[in-house]
């Protein structure tokens, strides 16, 4: 098909000066290449008003040479993939930044907020990214007042109004509570230069509370950061892409499921299999800018992965196995359904850990996981170790444990984030592995131990990427506390297979299964 000869936009005496522009009664014709679509948008041309065809072939060029983009004079700031996703912004005016860990999101969105000249900007992000916002403003600045919402007190909230009241400001506040009805009010009046939505999984479910209050954000320029895009399921770029932009698939979930999914006939919750999705991923692309790690890091150390295999004594064993049988027998005889397969495999990880709920009651089966961890902290040579569990009754027998044998510690969870202390005084930081995967840089130590593990694909691969980064510049090194024959073994294999993601707990299951010749549909 022959391209258009022009690219034609409406007069505007501040347009007729562009390169090579020709005044046509009430309209400006330009030559029909990216070069001038590049000129549009500097001078602040729609993007509705160009071509829909010449700005993907201009995202095209951009994404093509996003490892040899030239810097602008003097641009230390950025490496080249950077100033390519800054210039691909400028012309989209949204998009998902889907950079690996490490890779600069921040810095990308903070540069964009700059060079247009953004002069009110809001930024939803975890708690835990806090700090990394905070150190990346103190190098790119912006020339505008930041405020961290940190809590809803009265004093906080009426600072709050103040600073939404004025014709500049950055605010940035977490997820958690953004929405809520002592400040949501003020957040939705006020039309936004930049929208920054950091770990933006946050919005992956369309129907959350979070999500439905970011889809009433009004602004210019909208971005989100995230690490692993698709999260667990492609119902993740539905909720993230209906907050971009609504036109790539619509504003009705269950349309969405109805073109790339198959669901149970008995369960319309449960997805079977994801069909069409050469066709999603390309709808995805046209706003996705992506660059792996290998793209943007590879002066990264190299990464060694060992398991610390452990063995259950005989008759502990043995209630395992009577255990894990009867998990099968229980699900099999029933629907699989997502929580019901949950709350069994829930049951197998808790004893592979060491303990069991009874009537409520905590009961200890073994500890075989505990004296591993010591023996390993014993002779562990180094200054700085990360230790990552999953269940709170694993935190609270490691700390007796680290207690007993008088070894310093730190903790990283929920209520406590005592990081830095870490990082400048050495010892274990005891961290709860998914509230520690997220903005946070545990670079000061190069070494992890998993002590308990679940089934999270997404939660595992950031959780890895906190110490295989920048700056670090030594060889990354994992070790796996893993008893044998168990649900730990299984949980390992599924994390690590790409092709898991969105039904690792039926995968775990199968696998399980399977050990019992007992056969479950696919």
């Amino acid at each position: 098909m022959a391209l258009p000869e022009f690219l034609v936009i409406p007069f505007k005496e501040e347009w007729s000066s562009l390169p090579a522009a020709r005044v046509r009664g009430d309209k400006i014709l330009l030559p029909y290449t990216t070069g001038a679509l590049f000129n549009c948008v500097k001078v602040g041309v729609p993007r509705g008003l160009l071509p829909s065809e010449l700005l993907k072939q201009a995202s095209r060029e951009i994404k093509a040479h996003k490892n040899k983009y030239n810097y602008p004079e003097g641009d230390k700031q950025l490496r080249p993939y950077q100033r390519a996703a800054v210039e691909w912004l400028k012309v989209f005016k949204r998009g998902l930044l889907a950079f690996a860990m490490g890779a600069g999101k921040t810095r990308t969105a903070l540069v964009l907020g700059k060079e247009t000249r953004c002069q009110k900007v809001l930024i939803l992000c975890p708690i835990s990214a806090f700090s990394a916002w905070e150190k990346e403003l103190q190098e790119i600045d912006l020339g505008i007042e930041a405020y961290f919402l940190k809590d809803l007190k009265q004093k906080s909230i009426e600072h709050l109004v103040d600073i939404l009241n004025r014709d500049k400001f950055i605010v940035i506040t977490n997820y958690e509570k953004v929405f809520r009805e002592k400040v949501k009010k003020y957040f939705l009046k006020n039309f936004y230069d930049l929208i920054v939505l950091d770990e933006g999984h946050a919005i992956q479910n369309s129907g959350s509370k979070i999500s439905r209050f970011c889809y009433k954000l009004r602004g210019s320029y909208r971005v989100i950061l995230t690490g692993t895009p698709k999260g667990r399921s492609y119902l993740a770029y539905f909720g993230m892409y209906k907050f971009l932009d609504a036109g790539v698939f619509g504003t009705n979930k269950e349309l969405f499921k109805a073109r790339y999914s198959i669901s149970n006939p008995n369960n319309k919750y449960h997805i079977v299999k994801w069909i069409n999705t050469e066709e999603l991923l390309r709808k995805v692309h046209y706003l996705c800018f992506r660059v792996s790690k290998e793209e943007a890091l590879p002066f990264l150390p190299e990464v060694n992965e060992q398991v610390i295999e452990l063995e259950l004594p005989s008759k502990i064993m043995k209630k395992y196995i009577e255990l894990e049988k009867k998990s099968v027998t229980e699900i099999g005889d029933e629907l699989i359904g997502a929580i019901n397969i949950v709350s069994k495999l829930n049951k197998l990880n808790q004893f592979a850990s060491g303990f069991v709920y009874e009537d409520k009651k905590v009961i200890e089966v073994h500890d075989i996981k505990l004296k591993a961890l010591l023996e390993f902290i014993k002779s562990f040579d180094d200054s700085h170790l990360i230790v990552f569990y999953w269940y709170k009754e694993d935190r609270k027998r490691i700390k007796e444990l680290l207690e007993k044998h008088k070894v310093q510690y730190y903790e990283y969870c929920s209520n406590k984030h005592q990081d830095k202390d870490w990082a400048k005084n050495g010892g274990v930081l005891l961290a709860q592995m998914k509230s520690a995967s997220l903005g946070i840089d545990l670079t000061a130590a190069n070494t992890i131990v998993y002590y308990s593990m679940y089934w999270d694909s997404r939660v595992f691969a950031q959780s890895k990427d906190r110490i295989h980064r920048p700056p670090q510049r030594k060889t990354c090194f994992y070790y796996y506390l893993q008893v044998k024959d168990t649900i730990d073994e299984k949980i390992l294999e599924v994390v690590r297979d790409s092709e898991s993601m969105n039904r690792e707990e039926l995968d775990i299951y199968k696998k399980i299964c399977c050990k019992y010749k007992k056969n479950i549909d696919k």
